[in-house]
């Protein structure tokens, strides 16, 4: 009974800290990952926190459908995955977005991690039922430095240079 119990447990414990559609992190797994994270790190290194937003899914979904929609997310979490590496920690909060944070970096060398990321993604095109679409991104980061700044609002610093990001124009990048 004490194994069932805790298989059960187990599994809604996995379903409330991920994202069903892409098995990312949730809201909630991400905040505490940031929290547990931004406990350890040296002071010549910093964590960075970074959204990216993507501004043709919602009108694939619109044109292709709920499948190639959900499709799309599986593949741009797993392109983002692969080209950052084992090291990121990626969420999901919304079917449009994915959150990360590069831990234990230098700034530089982690926004250039980022920059090539965002190039690789622009010019990144999903190929469906004969199409092929254009998937654009902006990003925004901010710095989560250990004892100075709490994962709230890290990621709040992040989502306004996103937006910031995004009234630039597409394919951009704001720190």
């Amino acid at each position: 009974v004490q194994a069932l119990v805790d298989e059960a447990t187990g599994q809604m414990l996995q379903r409330a800290h991920h994202d069903p559609l892409t098995g990312l992190l949730s809201r909630k797994g991400f905040l505490q990952r940031l929290a547990q994270t931004a406990l350890n790190c040296s002071a010549d290194l910093t964590h960075l926190v970074g959204v990216i937003e993507f501004d043709q899914l919602r009108v694939l979904y619109q044109a292709c459908g709920v499948a190639q929609g959900e499709a799309l997310a599986r593949t741009l979490a797993e392109k983002v995955k692969a080209r950052l590496g084992q090291d990121v920690v990626l969420a999901s909060f919304r079917d449009d977005t994915i959150w990360l944070m590069l831990p234990a970096c230098r700034r530089e060398e982690g926004l250039d991690r980022l920059d090539r990321l965002l190039v690789h993604l622009n010019e990144f095109r999903y190929q469906t039922e004969g199409q092929s679409y254009s998937v654009g991104a902006n990003m925004g980061v901010a710095e989560l430095r250990p004892g100075v700044d709490s994962p709230d609002v890290a990621v709040q610093r992040a989502d306004m240079a996103c937006v910031a990001a995004k009234s630039l124009g597409s394919n951009r990048m704001q720190c």
